[in-house]
């Protein structure tokens, strides 16, 4: 995300530096900068909400309660981790 918002900066600090003045077509240049940095976020957002339900709904998420309350290191690997 900081990535973007740094491309954007550069992109209006670069321009006001070549012309010393924002015409409208640099303004415009900007503008599609920020839908396009708006659209990615909100696709990014949406695709990894529908892998993450199709993840959900095929082999879950979240373990047994009971393998959850004795330990994933003892359900995975047959060991303790903590407990001596």
């Amino acid at each position: 995300m900081w990535s973007r918002s740094g491309q954007i900066c550069a992109t209006a600090y670069i321009s006001l530096l070549i012309n010393l003045n924002f015409r409208a077509q640099q303004l415009n240049n900007l503008l599609v900068q920020v839908i396009a940095t708006v659209f990615a976020i909100v696709f990014s957002a949406a695709v990894t909400f529908i892998l993450f339900k199709i993840v959900d709904s095929t082999v879950g998420l979240r373990v047994d309660k009971r393998v959850e309350e004795e330990g994933l290191d003892i359900y995975e690997h047959g060991e303790s981790a903590y407990n001596r």
